[in-house]
C-alpha cells in the first residue's frame, strides 16, 4: 500500500533526525480494555503516539484505530504533524500545529489489534477497511496557562481548537490539578468539556456533540504515566493510557 509506505518512511526520517537531538521522547499508547464500557472493544478500541519536543518545537506521529462492529466496517486515523510554541501572551502558552490526515488503512489498525487480543485470549476482530481512504490538512491551536499553588501543587488550564475539514473539528477546555507527594510521584486530576462536530458520516453517530471531560492518572519519576480518561474522543466512552517519557534531563529514581 503506498501511503502505508509512505507513512512508514517518514516515520524513520522522523527518528533519524530527531533520534540524537530530541529533548524528549513520548510514546503512548490508549486502549478501551479495563473499563466499565457499555460497549466492549469498539469504535476508539486503541491509540499510538509517538511525539518528539525540542526547544518548543514538535513532531508527533498518532494512530486511532476505529471499528464499528455494528456496521462492520473500521477506519484508522492516521496523522502526522509539525508544531511550535508561539509567543507567550498575558502569561499563556499558544501553540500552533498543521499537517495532514490519513483516513483508511494505516500503519498499525487490524494487526496491532488482533496482535493485543491473542496476547490476552480475546477473539480476533475482523471486520473490512472502509475504501478508498482519503486525506484531510489539519490544523491545532491550542494555549495553556499554570498557576502555582504551593511547592507540591499546580493547576493548569488548557483551551484546543482541532480541525482537519471535511471530517471532523472539535474543541475543548479543562483544568488540570498535578498533585506532587513525592519527588517520585505526582497525581493528575483533570475535568473539561468537549464540543465536536463531525462531517464523516460513519463516524457522526458515535459522537456526542457535547459534554464533560474527566482524567485520573499518575506520573512515576517523570517517565512512566498511567490515565484513565472519559469522553477524550467525544464517544462518551473510557480509555486506559499509557505513556513512556524519554528525556536526557529528566530524574532517575531516587535521585
Amino acid at each position: 500500500m503506498p501511503v502505508k509506505r509512505l507513512l512508514w518512511a517518514l516515520l524513520i526520517a522522523m527518528l533519524a533526525v530527531q533520534g540524537a537531538a530530541a529533548y524528549e521522547v513520548r510514546f503512548s499508547t490508549i486502549n478501551d480494555m479495563m473499563t466499565f464500557n457499555e460497549i466492549d472493544d469498539d469504535l476508539y478500541t486503541f491509540s499510538l503516539f509517538f511525539e518528539f519536543h525540542r526547544k518548543g518545537k514538535r513532531i508527533r506521529l498518532f494512530e486511532h484505530a476505529f471499528t464499528d462492529s455494528r456496521n462492520g466496517l473500521r477506519f484508522d486515523e492516521t496523522y502526522l504533524s509539525i508544531g511550535s510554541n508561539l509567543p507567550k501572551f498575558h502569561g499563556w502558552q499558544p501553540e500552533l500545529e498543521i499537517g495532514a490526515l490519513y483516513v483508511g488503512e494505516g500503519l498499525f489498525g487490524e494487526d496491532a489489534q488482533n496482535a493485543v487480543h491473542r496476547a490476552i485470549g480475546n477473539k480476533q476482530l475482523e471486520l473490512p477497511y472502509r475504501r478508498p481512504g482519503h486525506i484531510h490538512g489539519t490544523l491545532r491551536l491550542a494555549a495553556t496557562r499554570g498557576f502555582s499553588l504551593d511547592p507540591r501543587y499546580s493547576l493548569q488550564t488548557r483551551v484546543e481548537l482541532f480541525t482537519a475539514p471535511e471530517f471532523k473539528t472539535y474543541a475543548t477546555g479543562g483544568i488540570r490539578l498535578t498533585a506532587n507527594p513525592h519527588r517520585d510521584l505526582k497525581i493528575l486530576l483533570g475535568v473539561g468539556l468537549r464540543v465536536s462536530d463531525v462531517a464523516f458520516d460513519p463516524l457522526e453517530p458515535w459522537i456526542d456533540g457535547f459534554g464533560p471531560t474527566y482524567e485520573v492518572g499518575f506520573r512515576l519519576w517523570d517517565h512512566v504515566e498511567v490515565a484513565w480518561d472519559y469522553n477524550a474522543f467525544g464517544t462518551e466512552m473510557q480509555h486506559v493510557n499509557l505513556s513512556y517519557i524519554w528525556s536526557p534531563n529528566a530524574p532517575r529514581p531516587g535521585r
